[in-house]
Order: structure tokens, then C-alpha cells, then sequence
């Protein structure tokens, strides 16, 4: 496709102000009908609060984005905090663990709804044509998510805190359905609808990206979704991306046109310097869609015209058309039913069906014509309004064969029976579980509206994705304490005596996740067995310590069946089948402490193949610490051996030096001399730990000259370890801004090949430093710090700056306030709103403290 960027207008000012609505401070306001305007001025009086957020954001993740959505209700999403929003008629909204979230209102702010929470900042956000709605929720520390939002579903981002970011993205087989994306601040979604473009366009998702924070970042550019006829996304690829550093998208709009106009912050980083600019993106070739209907027509008084307006591949001619024939009221209902029925495009359909929405008055009838359309998507939109509109339950008509699976599980949501519920929704389920969304969403309902039955016909079915359904259904019944829940746990528990084809780890995980003490009697029957395999024992033992609460005979039980898991391994009864098995086998090692048998399993599997294998043998040893000791002989020939990988003799070091217990000065001396500099380099890092072992030290200090002669680079780390040792002060300091120009030289001159060496080495030093107390590489983000994950794609100067000078430019949400108390204590750290409660947090002190009590901030 050929398209043409075009420079609109310079200077965008960043602070220009809505011109109906203003969210900020924890407030949102409106400009009612102003009696009296200075347009000078710029005044608008009668001013009306909407909305109050009763929690202060700590950081600036409030209110953010507002968007009306096609049924006539104000759209907001809401950043993650302790959300506390009030609306006018005293409703409140609230979310899980302070997670973000997306909510509809009605114009004046009076019934308020949740839609979706569980999510980190979900800044970017799009209610489409169909009544389906999409976001974007950016990460820091985890994952940045696309998300096609199941209504209602808690999406576990800082609400559920077991999880991992393996979770977070949506890979593990009980996740929320979403992906991971490309990081960044994504500040605007758009499903696109209009004519500007050609067709294919049509439907296709573009996300905005201001990118991370730093300069001339990655991903910052505007990126295009295209979606398949289910809504599953095939293709994912670059739109609009700039070479210059300064170029920073942070909206998307749609022009008169239907072209896209491109609000470029133009900056460094987050600072307002008044800078930006608005591009126009214009397709320069022929084959757009033709536009029949002219906005400024005269046709426009006839019915007819209208009618057919409604889809025009048009944004503006679809909108006049509503607006039109809403204004017409009851007066064209006939006319817009018969053109429902004659199965026009399907976004003209859906244009239709909104008109007759909010003209319906509550009567659901008039939203008939609908089931008559061919598309799904139609028809499912058809159930979600009548849904909203009714409580009485969805019968459809004809055999359930008609309608596609989704309409049907829209329709089921409506049962207020539950053995009613369950009948249907195992039955969409036996035709369509292997589409995931369908299968989260339905065991979602089956959770919510279910029984026993239900749940226990999904566990015992044929199919695997039907059984894991159940497993979902299990999981989300328990962990939002819907009133199945004690079905729930009598399904899990009947599933842990007779597991059938279920997948053993995956049922554990449930009982782990979910279980109480209710699953004891099933659990210890499950570890008496002796037809099941080493990793089904070692994690039911696992399981079953965790949920039996302490209690003597289940400790004695545990124990047994312990002893009799690590006899059966021994004598080969029992085999560890796969990688997975022997996880599994560690974690349950790791609980058992470092016996003879978990350090001979440790031993064999620190010289596995398997990288993942390897490393979770090596973190294991690491715990166990000196009682791993005996070891460090088997890891030695890895670390001498001058053929041996890099990075395993790097990983083979870090853990003998510290599970060795007695180390030997004469294997460490004949390390100094390795033939790989980097290795050599590595082992004088570690000398360090022999801060009192006057042989090291005498060894150091005959080695350091020839060391230095051999490779000069290493002359720094001899200098730096030998102060450590000597317990001295360097004499010679080097200034960060001198050091960052060695870095960046250093960084410039090193090969590729090179490259993830000095960046094992690099990993090595975090974990040495204190650097592990506050950051995190990969998990999600502490408490105290953003997460360091992804931090190697900066570019090199950024990188530098934020090790040397990291309060040069401290990330939104990390700043450390001061708070004096009216007793005249001062408390200095992060600070944490928990409603009446402020959370201070430092290196070494977690304090909570009531606002009563705080003089100033």
C-alpha cells in the first residue's frame, strides 16, 4: 500500500483541555449548556462534578481516557491504584488489588459499571461497532497485553498475587486469554472503520505507541492489528514508524476524511516542552471505498437515505445517520427492521440495531429483526442488548446448530437457572472449546452461573480442551468466591481421586491454586496410589503440605509418601519421563532440603543438556548453599575446561563459589590463568568473597601483575577487589560523566561475539550487588523499583545515563516523597495510597501510617 505522511501543524500544545470533559486530580467535570462564555478568556461557567475519585493515584495512573461508545455511555479507563470513584447517585467503583480498569457511565455519571479490571494501565482502549471492546494495557515490569475483553473478567494483573508474568501474557493453560506485545506506553486503539484507506483496512486494529521512557526508544510508531473473521488476530505489523529520536505518537484520530492524524509529541521523554506536531497519514492510490452519501445533502430529509447511510464505509456519514434517525424516534422503526432483515453489510446492521437501542424504551422486541441477520457478530450484538435491556432469559429459536457458538454462550449468560445454565453451556462448550476466548468465557459463566453437574461433565469429558474448561471453571468459581465455589471443590476433589484423563500437573496446579481443606481425604488417597507417575506423587505431596494446615497425621502421611516417591526413583519403579518431570521433582527436593537423594539428582542435572534443566539444577544448589558443598568437584572441570561454553563456566563458577565450603587456594590460583581473558576477569569479581583468607589475598597480589600484562582491561576489577580486600578507600575516584564516556567507548569497541559474554558477566554482577534488594530481571515489579526486564534494548547512551545518573530521570511512579508528621517525624521512601492509609517504603522500613496524622507531603 502507498501511503504519504504530511506535516498538518507545528507546536501542539500538550496541555490543550477537552472540550467537554476534564479528568485529573481524582475529578471528572463537565461544561453544562454554559450560560455565559468569554471566548477571550477562554471561561465556561456551570461547571458540574461528575465523578470524584476519593483515592489519590500514586503516580499520575487516575482518570484517563474518555471515549463515548456507540450506545450513547461515556467510556473511562482507570489506572491502577486504590480505586475509590464515587458517582451522583452514590454508586461506587472499586477494583481488585488496585488494579486498573475500564468502566461505562451513563452521560451524567450515574450508573456507573465495572467492565474489566485486573490490569495494570489500561490507557488505550476501543468499544467497537459490535459491542465488543478492546485495550491495551502497558506494563512495567509486566507484561504490555493486548487484550480482547471478556466482559466482567478479572485479567489478575496486581489483583492476584500467586500469578507470574508466564500468566500475565496468557500462556499458561488457566490464563485470561491475551498476548504479550511490544513494550511501551500505548496511548491510543483504534478499530478502524472508514473510508480512507481500502477495505482490507477495514475492521483492522492500530495501536498507538509513545514508547518507553528514555530517548529515541523502541516501538514508538503505530502499529496495525489485522483480524480474521473469529476476531483472532493473524497479523501483527509496523504502520507508521519515524527515523528521527524525537518522534513520539501519543493519539490517533480520525480525520473528515477518514485518514488517521497523528499527534507526535516530538520530546525526549515525558517532559511538556511544547514541542509537538500532528501528522496526517493519506493513502495515495485509487482503490478506496466509494462514498455515495454527501454530508451536506438535501437528501438527508428523506428516510430512506438515512437508512441506507447507516453503512456507509464513511465514519461521519454512519454518525449523521444515526443521529438522524435517532432523532426520528419510533417513527422509522418498521422501516430500520426491514432493513435489518434484508442482511445489509454487517456494520450497517449494527449501525441499525444501536439506533433501535436507544429508541427502544426497554422493549426488547424491537431489537427482533436482528436474529435474522446473517453475521454473528450481529447476533451476538442483538443478545448483548436485549441482555442489557432484560433479565428475563434468551430463548433462541430453531435448532442451536442456526447460531454460531458465541451467540449462543451470549444468550446462556441470561439463564438465572443454574442446572439450566449448565446444560447449555456444557453443550457450547463440546463444540467449541478449542477456540480459546469461547472456552474462557464460557467456563467463566459456568463458574458464575454452574453447578456441580456442569462442572463434573466438563472434567470427564473426551475432548481435552472441554476437561480443561472444567479445570477453569474450577479456578474461577474458587478464586472469585462465586456461590459454586463448595460445588466447585467437591468436583476438584472427586477429580484428585480419579484424575481420568485430566492432566495430572494441571489438576495439581488448581488444587494448589484453589484448594482448602476440604481436598485433604481426596489428596491423601491421591498420594497412596501406586499407578502414578514420580511427578504426579511429587507434586500431590507438595500440594497436600500446603493444604493440611500442619495437621500431624497428614505431616506423617506426607512424609511416607515422600519416602516411599524417592525409594521408587532409586530402584527405577518409578521414571522421571521428561524435563518437566524433573521441575516438578525439584521443587518438591527443594521442600525435602539438601538430602543424599536431592543432591545426587541436583549433581546429575548440573551436567544435563537441557539449558532450563541446567540452570534450575544450579538455583537449587545455590539455596541449598554449603550443605551442597560436595558438589562444587563435579563443577570444577566445567570451569577449567578451555573448551567448555562460556556462559557455563561462567554459571559453574557462580555457584561453586557459593556452595563451596572449604575452597581450595590451588584450583582457584590455577583459574587465574585460564586461556579465556573474560573467565580470568570473571574469577578476580569473585576473589572478593575471601576477604579474610590471608592465602587468597597473597595469591591476588603475586598473580595481579602478570594478569594485568596478559589483558589491560582487567586492571580496574584488580584494583577495585584489592581495596575490598584491603578493606581501603580508592584513592582515585573517577568521575560518573569520565566513566560514562569509557562505557560508551567500551560498549562501541565490543564485538558481537562479545557481546552476550560481557552480558553474562553483566547478570553475574546484579546478582553479586545489592542491585537484587530493589530490581527484578524478570518477575514482576517489586515494591520498591521498576523492573530492569527488557532494559538491554535501550539505546547505549540511555542505558548508561540511567546506571550512572539513575535520578536524572526517575520513571513516573518511582518518586520518593517526603512526609512529616504532625509529631515531627520524618518519613523519606515511596509512597503507597491505601485509602485512610499512606505505605512508606524504603530499603530497610515498610511503614504504614494514617493520613490523620500527616502535617505535610
Amino acid at each position: 500500500m502507498t501511503f504519504l505522511m504530511i506535516l498538518r501543524r507545528r507546536a501542539l500544545a500538550s496541555s490543550s483541555p477537552l472540550p467537554l470533559y476534564s479528568g485529573g486530580e481524582g475529578r471528572l467535570t463537565a461544561f453544562l449548556q454554559p450560560k455565559k462564555v468569554d471566548v477571550g478568556k477562554g471561561i465556561a461557567t456551570n461547571k458540574k462534578l461528575l465523578l470524584k475519585d476519593h483515592s489519590k493515584a500514586w503516580n499520575p495512573f487516575g482518570m484517563f481516557v474518555l471515549e463515548w461508545g456507540p450506545d450513547g455511555k461515556l467510556y473511562m479507563s482507570v489506572g491502577n491504584h486504590n480505586i475509590n470513584i464515587e458517582g451522583p447517585d452514590g454508586k461506587k467503583i472499586t477494583s481488585r488489588g488496585g488494579s486498573g480498569l475500564i468502566m461505562r457511565m451513563n452521560p451524567d455519571g450515574t450508573n456507573m459499571e465495572r467492565l474489566v479490571h485486573g490490569l495494570r494501565v489500561p490507557y488505550s482502549f476501543d468499544y467497537d461497532p459490535f459491542g465488543q471492546l478492546w485495550l491495551l494495557s502497558n506494563g512495567e515490569g509486566n507484561p504490555d497485553r493486548f487484550v480482547r475483553v471478556i466482559e466482567g473478567v478479572d485479567y489478575h494483573c496486581y489483583s492476584r498475587g500467586q500469578v507470574d508474568n508466564n500468566w500475565l501474557a496468557g500462556n499458561h493453560p488457566l490464563a485470561p486469554p491475551c498476548e504479550e506485545v511490544h513494550g511501551g506506553a500505548h496511548t491510543q486503539f483504534m478499530r478502524y472503520y472508514s473510508s480512507a484507506y481500502p477495505k482490507e483496512y477495514w475492521g483492522n486494529l492500530f495501536a498507538c505507541n509513545w514508547g518507553r521512557h528514555g530517548f529515541a526508544g523502541a516501538n514508538r510508531g503505530i502499529f496495525r492489528f489485522v483480524l480474521d473473521e473469529r476476531n483472532n488476530i493473524v497479523t501483527k505489523e509496523t504502520l507508521v514508524t519515524c527515523t528521527d529520536p524525537h518522534f513520539r505518537p501519543s493519539h490517533i484520530h480520525l480525520d473528515t476524511d477518514g485518514s488517521l492524524l497523528i499527534a507526535d509529541w516530538y520530546g525526549r521523554d515525558d517532559e511538556s516542552d511544547m514541542t509537538g506536531r500532528i501528522w496526517r497519514l493519506k493513502y495515495v492510490g485509487k482503490d478506496q471505498p466509494v462514498v455515495k452519501h454527501k454530508l451536506d445533502s438535501e437528501e438527508w430529509k428523506k428516510d430512506e437515505y438515512a437508512i441506507e447511510a447507516l453503512g456507509s464505509p464513511h465514519h461521519l456519514v454512519r454518525e449523521k445517520a444515526m443521529d438522524v434517525l435517532r432523532a426520528q424516534g419510533g417513527l422509522v422503526s418498521r422501516k430500520l427492521n426491514d432493513y435489518i432483515m434484508s442482511n445489509p453489510d454487517p456494520i450497517g446492521a449494527a449501525c441499525a440495531l444501536w439506533v433501535r437501542f436507544k429508541t427502544t424504551q426497554g422493549a426488547v422486541e424491537d431489537l427482533g429483526a436482528g436474529w435474522h441477520h446473517k453475521d454473528w457478530r450481529v447476533q451476538r450484538l442483538v443478545a448483548n442488548m436485549v441482555r442489557r435491556l432484560s433479565n428475563a432469559p434468551i430463548e433462541l429459536m430453531g435448532p442451536p446448530d442456526r447460531y454460531d457458538p458465541l451467540v449462543r454462550l451470549e444468550a446462556a449468560k441470561s439463564q438465572s437457572s443454574s442446572g439450566k445454565a449448565s446444560e447449555l453451556l456444557v453443550a457450547i462448550l463440546q463444540n467449541g472449546a478449542s477456540d480459546t476466548h469461547l472456552r474462557y468465557e464460557a467456563a467463566w459463566q459456568v463458574a458464575k452461573l454452574g453447578d456441580e453437574k456442569g462442572i463434573s461433565a466438563l472434567l470427564n469429558s473426551d475432548d481435552a480442551n472441554v476437561r480443561l474448561a472444567g479445570l477453569i471453571a474450577i479456578d474461577i468459581a474458587c478464586w472469585e468466591n462465586f456461590p459454586s465455589k463448595k460445588a466447585a471443590l467437591a468436583a476438584l476433589a472427586s477429580a484428585l481421586e480419579n484424575p481420568g484423563k485430566l492432566d495430572h500437573q494441571l489438576l495439581l496446579t488448581v488444587a494448589q491454586l484453589d484448594g482448602d481443606a476440604s481436598i485433604v481425604p481426596a489428596l491423601s488417597k491421591l498420594i497412596a496410589r501406586d499407578d502414578l507417575p514420580a511427578a504426579t506423587v511429587a507434586k500431590a505431596v507438595l500440594v497436600l503440605k500446603a493444604k493440611a494446615g500442619g495437621n500431624l497425621a497428614s505431616a506423617k502421611l506426607t512424609a511416607q509418601a515422600g519416602k516411599r516417591l524417592i525409594e521408587a526413583v532409586e530402584k527405577g519403579s518409578l521414571k522421571i519421563a521428561s524435563p518437566a518431570d524433573q521441575l516438578v521433582i525439584f521443587e518438591f527436593l527443594e521442600s525435602e532440603g539438601p538430602t543424599p537423594f536431592a543432591l545426587k539428582q541436583v549433581g546429575g542435572q548440573l551436567q544435563s543438556n537441557n539449558k532450563d534443566l541446567r540452570l534450575a539444577a544450579h538455583t537449587l544448589a545455590r539455596r541449598f548453599g554449603s550443605k551442597a558443598d560436595g558438589l562444587s568437584s563435579g563443577l570444577w572441570p566445567r570451569v577449567l575446561n578451555p573448551k567448555a561454553k562460556f556462559d557455563d563456566a561462567i554459571e559453574s563458577l557462580s555457584t561453586i563459589a557459593r556452595i563451596e565450603a572449604k575452597p581450595n587456594v590451588k584450583t582457584w590460583s590455577n583459574l587465574l590463568g585460564h586461556d579465556d581473558p573474560l573467565v580470568r576477569m570473571e574469577t578476580v569479581r569473585w576473589w572478593r568473597r575471601f576477604e579474610n583468607n590471608p592465602d587468597f589475598i597473597g595469591v591476588l597480589n603475586e598473580r595481579a601483575a602478570d594478569l594485568e600484562k596478559k589483558d589491560p582491561r582487567i586492571a580496574d576489577d584488580l584494583v577495585t577487589v584489592a581495596h575490598f580486600l584491603s578493606k581501603k578507600t580508592l584513592e582515585k575516584v573517577v568521575s560518573k560523566n569520565d566513566l560514562a564516556t569509557y562505557a560508551a567507548k567500551e560498549v562501541a569497541a565490543m564485538t558481537a561475539a562479545e557481546r552476550p559474554m560481557r552480558a553474562a558477566m553483566g547478570h553475574q554482577v546484579f546478582e553479586r550487588n545489592a542491585c537484587t534488594k530493589c530490581h527484578t530481571t524478570a518477575t514482576a515489579t517489586t515494591l520498591l523499583a521498576p523492573s530492569l526486564k527488557g532494559v538491554g534494548g535501550q539505546k547505549v547512551d540511555y542505558l548508561i545515563e540511567s546506571v550512572l545518573f539513575p535520578s536524572k530521570i526517575i520513571k513516573t511512579g518511582w518518586e520518593v516523597e517526603t512526609i512529616e508528621l504532625k509529631s515531627g517525624k520524618t518519613l523519606v521512601g515511596l509512597v503507597k495510597d491505601e485509602g485512610k492509609f499512606l505505605r512508606v517504603l524504603s530499603l530497610d522500613k515498610d511503614e504504614r501510617i494514617a493520613k490523620s496524622e500527616i502535617d505535610t507531603r
